[in-house]
C-alpha cells in the first residue's frame, strides 16, 4: 500500500510538472463593456429537433422544439402515413406513427415537448402530394406509371367545405387549414404552450429527396404563390401563431433555391421575402395589416473542411478535423474568416458571414421578419471540439439577434459534448444557472479565443472559448466595477462532458484548458 501511494504521488508530481511546462498561448485581453447592451437574447435559440422523451428530461437544456425533416413533406395528417423520400427507398409507411388517429404522429411528439413549457414548430406540408398508405413495400414508383394517383393524395391549403375539427377521410384530399384547426383546438383544450408553423422543409432539395412527387426543378413563382396560399390558411386558423419559411437546406437553397446559377447580388430568399412583403391580404380583424411570414427560416450544415479535406460534420475526432470544427462557427459571423469549402473557394470567393448576410436580406426585403436557423449541426459530440463549436454557435446566435435555432443530430456519435455546451449556457451549476438575457459588447479575442457576455439581474456572465489544443491565457477586464472576489467559474473540457465548477482564481490572469468552453459568473 505504501509503495502504491508513493507511485500515485509520483504520478501526480509528474503530471503537475508536465502541466507546468505545457505551452500557453500568448495572453489575450477581453474587455466586457457593461454599459453597452447589444440587445435581448431570444430564449428560443436553445432549441432542438429531438422529440424523444429522454431529450426533454433535462427541462432547462432546451427551450424550443421542432418537428421537421424530410419525412414531414409528404406527411398525411389524416392517417399519419408518410413517404421517406430518398432517405429510405421512396417508401410509403407508418414510420412516423402506426396509429390511424388523425395527427397522432404530431400530437404524441407535442405531448413530450409541451409538458416542459416549450413552444413547438410544426411542419405544414405544402408540396402537392402526401402519402396515401402505409404499405411499406419499397419504392412507390414500382406501382406503375400511375403511381402518383394510386399512392398519394392531393395536398391543399384549405377545404371549401370545411369540417369542424375532425377530417373527412373520403373527400380525396388532405387540407392543411383543417390540420392547423385540429392542432389549435387541441392546444386550447389542453392549455398547452404555443405552436408555430413551418411552411414545409427544404424545398430546394425536393427534386432529390422527394423525386417521386417533385420531378421538375422548383418553379420559383409557383412556389412563392403556393407558400403564400398555405400561409394564409395557417393564419386564418391560428392568427397569433408565427409562420416560418422557407426552411431551405443551406447555401445553395439560400442563394438559388436549388435551381439556377449563383448570383451574388440576387438571392432566392430575397425574392421569397419580397413576395411575402408585398402581401398584406387581411383588411379586417386581428390580422389586419400584419405580415403572412413572421420568420425567415434557413438550415446550416457547415461545409468547412480540414487540411486533409474532411468535412467538419463528420464523426471524425482526428486532430485536423477537430481544429477545423472549432473554427467553423466563425463562418456564421466573422467577416475576416474565410473557410475551406466549395462555397468560399469556388463560388463566393470571400468570407460567408452568414448571419449578417441574412439579416441584410431581411432589412432590404422584409423588415418585419425575424431570423431562425431551425436545423444546424457542427458535430463533435464525442469530442471536446463539439463543445467548443456549439458554445461558439450559441454565443453567436445570442449576440447577432437570432430569434430561434434548433440542433439537428446527424452522424453516429452521441452528442454528449454538444449537449454539455447547452448546459453551460442553460444550467451551468445544475441549479438553473444560465447565461444572461441581455447581450453585452465584448472587445478583444483572436483567432483562437472568443468571448460572449450577457447580463441578467445582478449577474454578469461571460463565456470564454479556447479553440486551440493548447492552454490559452486570458485577462478579463470590466468597464464598470464588479465583485471579482465573488466570481465563479465553470468549464467544459476533456475528459468531462459536462460543466464542472473550478477555482475562479484571478480573472486578470486566467488560463483556459485546451479546446474548452468556460463560463465566468460575476455579481455586479
Amino acid at each position: 500500500m505504501i509503495a502504491l501511494l508513493a507511485f500515485l504521488a509520483l504520478g501526480q508530481t509528474v503530471e503537475k510538472t508536465i502541466a507546468a511546462k505545457e505551452e500557453i498561448l500568448p495572453r489575450v485581453v477581453v474587455t466586457v463593456h457593461l454599459d453597452q447592451v447589444i440587445g435581448p437574447i431570444s430564449p428560443y435559440i436553445y432549441g432542438t429537433n429531438d422529440d424523444r422523451s429522454q431529450a426533454w428530461t433535462a427541462a432547462k437544456r432546451h427551450t424550443m422544439g421542432r418537428l421537421g425533416g424530410n419525412r414531414w413533406t409528404a406527411y398525411n395528417w389524416e392517417t399519419n402515413a408518410s413517404n421517406a423520400g430518398n432517405d429510405w427507398h421512396h417508401q410509403n409507411d407508418g414510420y412516423l406513427s402506426k396509429s390511424d388517429e388523425p395527427a397522432r404522429a404530431v400530437t404524441d411528439r407535442l405531448d413530450v415537448i409541451q409538458k416542459h413549457g416549450a413552444p413547438v414548430l410544426v411542419t405544414v406540408p405544402i408540396q402537392g402530394w402526401v402519402a396515401a398508405d402505409k404499405k411499406g413495400d419499397g419504392d412507390v414508383a414500382k406501382s406503375g406509371k400511375d403511381y402518383l394517383k394510386q399512392r398519394f393524395v392531393e395536398n391543399r391549403a384549405w377545404n371549401p367545405n370545411p369540417t369542424k375539427v375532425f377530417p373527412n377521410l373520403t373527400d380525396g384530399a388532405v387540407f392543411q387549414d383543417e390540420f392547423v384547426r385540429f392542432l389549435e383546438a387541441r392546444r386550447q383544450r389542453n392549455h398547452a404552450p404555443t405552436i408555430w408553423y413551418s411552411l414545409d422543409n427544404e424545398p430546394d432539395l425536393w427534386r432529390q429527396t422527394h423525386a417521386r412527387i417533385q420531378s421538375a426543378p422548383l418553379d420559383r413563382k409557383a412556389f412563392f404563390d403556393r407558400s403564400i396560399q398555405f400561409a394564409k390558411a395557417v393564419k386564418r386558423e391560428a392568427p397569433d401563431a408565427l409562420v416560418f419559411g422557407p426552411a431551405v437546406s443551406g447555401w445553395m437553397g439560400i442563394t438559388t433555391g436549388g435551381a439556377g446559377k449563383f448570383d451574388r447580388q440576387h438571392y432566392f430568399i430575397d425574392d421569397y421575402l419580397d413576395a411575402f412583403n408585398q402581401m398584406r391580404p387581411f383588411d379586417r380583424g386581428p390580422l389586419k395589416g400584419k405580415p403572412l411570414l413572421d420568420v425567415l427560416d434557413v438550415h446550416w450544415y457547415p461545409e468547412h473542411r480540414s487540411e486533409k479535406g474532411v468535412r467538419v460534420t463528420s464523426d471524425s475526432g482526428a486532430d485536423d478535423v477537430t481544429a477545423a470544427r472549432a473554427q467553423a462557427p466563425r463562418s456564421l459571423y466573422d467577416r475576416g474568416f474565410r473557410e475551406n469549402s466549395w462555397i468560399t473557394n469556388d463560388v463566393l470567393h470571400q468570407p460567408i458571414a452568414l448571419l449578417s448576410r441574412l439579416q441584410d436580406s431581411i432589412a432590404r426585403h422584409h423588415r418585419d421578419a425575424k431570423l431562425a436557423v431551425t436545423e444546424y449541426y457542427f458535430a463533435g459530440g464525442a469530442d471536446p471540439s463539439g463543445a467548443v463549436a456549439q458554445a461558439d454557435v450559441l454565443g453567436a446566435f445570442g449576440r447577432y439577434g437570432i430569434f430561434a435555432a434548433n440542433l439537428f443530430h446527424i452522424g453516429r456519435t452521441d452528442d454528449r459534448y454538444i449537449l454539455a455546451a447547452f448546459d453551460l449556457y442553460r444550467n451551468y451549476d445544475g441549479q438553473g444557472g444560465r447565461f444572461g438575457d441581455q447581450s453585452l459588447w465584448t472587445e478583444g479575442g483572436d483567432d483562437m479565443v472568443s468571448a460572449y457576455a450577457a447580463t441578467e439581474g445582478s449577474l454578469v456572465t461571460v463565456v470564454l472559448i479556447n479553440r486551440e489544443g493548447k492552454r490559452a491565457g486570458v485577462r478579463l477586464d470590466f468597464t464598470e466595477p464588479v465583485k471579482i472576489a465573488a466570481a465563479k467559474r465553470y468549464q467544459v473540457a476533456a475528459p468531462t462532458p459536462r460543466p464542472v465548477e473550478v477555482e475562479a482564481v484571478n480573472l486578470g490572469d486566467l488560463v483556459l484548458p485546451p479546446m474548452s468552453a468556460t463560463m465566468i459568473v460575476v455579481p455586479r
